[in-house]
């Protein structure tokens, strides 16, 4: 909460993952040993040696509380080893990561694409698939492959890209779908919902896509133009400040008029790559002055370092929680900017 007192919940694999991800960030000789202790608490806790997985959640007793496999969280520990790697050169992180990769190619994989989550005995579960676990698989891929040049990693990459084109993206509206069906048809109930966010770390991901495996693709910049020509244009409140949840890709109104800090930051960090872009420079540039001014006034306490999780449309608190997944979206981005802008 905003006391900084943790809240008795489940603890879940993919908050760990986010937590090792953002110290190996900020790595220095202070961290080191509170990042081996994390690395080493995941594997003894989390993963199950027996089927190659890592367990949802753990109760406050450490104990498994969760015992299905989900694939949002695969991708994070996909992610969590890079990192991790990155910042100890510890090996014992490239042989999880690959026992990772195996278990979600051997378990999670479908015809097409992969499933949501496993229950305990492996079997895919059968609910609404989404684009998101597929869109952080290909982040985990991404990295380790910057790590090990592994071409397994490019493989799995290369087939969620093909996804995104082929499925998740529509190219005649210009928008990203979030939910579908068994076979990655849009949703007939719920696939009317987008979310501006995510067209912002799709922009990131396909960016780096291009750049980490030397990928041309005329359909992949269409797509990035069309990803930030939607975010400009409907999920950026230009007027109040922030970045509007969700929309209706039917009718391009507001579904959710709440405005999460992530959303914030993600789109922040897309308009910082679509400002290098001279036909993009203009809204990128407004868009990174208004939100950086929401993020100084409205969303962080510089003198304590705790947040907003989620403001209204008029930019009001609604809530005192503070997820420990929050802050993977906060400093990663403010480290990286860096490298894409221009002092303005």
């Amino acid at each position: 909460d905003q006391s900084g007192t943790p809240i008795d919940l489940p603890r879940r694999l993919v908050s760990q993952c986010r937590q090792i991800i953002v110290y190996s960030l900020a790595s220095n000789d202070a961290y080191t040993g509170k990042l081996n202790d994390a690395f080493d608490f995941i594997k003894q806790h989390y993963f199950i040696p027996e089927t190659g997985g890592s367990v949802f959640s753990l109760n406050t007793e450490n104990k498994i509380h969760d015992h299905t496999y989900d694939l949002y969280a695969h991708a994070f520990v996909l992610l969590a080893c890079a990192q991790y790697y990155k910042a100890t050169k510890n090996e014992e992180a490239l042989a999880y990561a690959k026992t990772t990769l195996n278990f979600i190619k051997d378990h999670f994989a479908l015809h097409i694409g992969y499933a949501e989550s496993l229950d305990s005995d492996l079997v895919p579960l059968r609910t609404i698939r989404r684009q998101n676990p597929h869109m952080h698989l290909l982040e985990g891929c991404i990295f380790m492959y910057g790590v090990t040049k592994d071409n397994t990693y490019k493989d799995v990459a290369d087939t969620l890209v093909s996804l995104f084109l082929n499925k998740f993206f529509n190219t005649e509206k210009g928008v990203l779908h979030e939910f579908f069906d068994e076979n990655l048809n849009v949703h007939p109930q719920e696939g009317h919902k987008i979310e501006a966010g995510h067209h912002g770390e799709w922009i990131w991901l396909l960016t780096n896509y291009k750049n980490i495996f030397g990928q041309q693709s005329n359909a992949i910049d269409s797509s990035i133009d069309d990803l930030f020509a939607f975010v400009v244009k409907y999920g950026v409140d230009f007027q109040k400040g922030g970045v509007i949840n969700s929309h209706d890709s039917e009718t391009n109104t507001v579904i959710d008029s709440n405005k999460r800090i992530w959303t914030c930051f993600e789109i922040f960090r897309a308009a910082s790559i679509m400002y290098g872009y001279a036909e993009h420079k203009e809204n990128a540039e407004k868009i990174m002055l208004l939100l950086l001014n929401n993020i100084h006034n409205d969303y962080i306490n510089i003198k304590t370092g705790r947040w907003k999780e989620i403001l209204d449309k008029g930019m009001k608190s609604v809530t005192d929680f503070l997820p420990a997944t929050t802050p993977y979206h906060i400093y990663p981005i403010l480290k990286e900017i860096k490298k894409y802008i221009l002092p303005i």
